[in-house]
């Protein structure tokens, strides 16, 4: 223990950064089996690069970061190094055109891959680690391996999302709610969403607001009020 103490440690020394709240985001390609058969070893690495590549022109597309791919999968920012008031909807407008590459690819060929998106919303630690040429931007904490277990969840060819995330997307996106989830490491479930796609109609995607309660009369004065502003006769209101 008291080595661990010292490694844990030596590691925060060694990362200069700050905490901030990102949307950390996997994706992670699946299905090799079904093309193992038709390809060599060479033609499943040209295609999956391709397809890696067109994943991080999505999460590029939005505004996000690149963190890094491991194998055959993808870890993206929305919210470091840059960051936008509106970073969980960039996250998730990424991850359906992830999607859309999925369905252009499986289009054109008869050797399918499929692609597994979790994404959460979390404080973390961002910053730089290691030194010299082998500085690397990267960030750290409990909700990446939230997301990182997100993704395993994941039905494939779908987005799946934490409560986090969800109750901070604009109304633009419908989303499902699929229940509390147990995620590997974890003593308490996870409350886990899919989204479905954008909505036609502008609402909240997970509903978390409190109804007025006894406001009766201040809301028929602010009707009259705004009635009086419509007929062009302005004023204040004071309640």
């Amino acid at each position: 223990m008291a080595e661990l103490g010292r490694k844990i440690e030596t590691a925060r020394s060694e990362m200069s950064g700050d905490r901030r709240e990102v949307a950390v985001l996997f994706a992670d390609l699946c299905g090799y089996t079904s093309i193992s058969e038709k390809l060599d070893p060479e033609e499943i690495g040209l295609l999956v690069n391709q397809l890696l590549q067109e994943l991080a022109g999505a999460v590029q597309r939005y505004g996000g970061h690149v963190d890094k791919f491991i194998g055959d999968a993808v870890m993206a920012l929305f919210g470091a190094p840059v960051a936008h008031e509106d970073d969980p909807d960039r996250a998730v407008l990424a991850a359906l055109d992830m999607l859309k590459v999925m369905e252009r690819h499986a289009e054109g060929t008869d050797t399918p891959l499929q692609l597994r998106i979790g994404i959460n919303l979390g404080e973390v630690v961002a910053g730089t680690v290691g030194s010299g040429q082998g500085v690397q931007y990267t960030v750290m904490g409990d909700a990446v391996n939230v997301a990182s277990r997100l993704e395993h969840e994941a039905v494939p060819n779908t987005v799946l999302v934490s409560e986090s995330l969800a109750r901070r997307l604009s109304g633009r996106f419908a989303v499902e709610p699929l229940g509390a989830v147990e995620l590997r490491g974890r003593s308490e479930p996870i409350r886990t969403y899919r989204v479905t796609g954008l909505r036609t109609e502008a609402a909240p995607a997970v509903e978390d607001r409190a109804p007025l309660v006894g406001r009766a009369v201040e809301l028929e004065q602010l009707g009259a009020f705004l009635g009086e502003v419509a007929a062009g006769r302005g004023g204040a209101l004071v309640v």
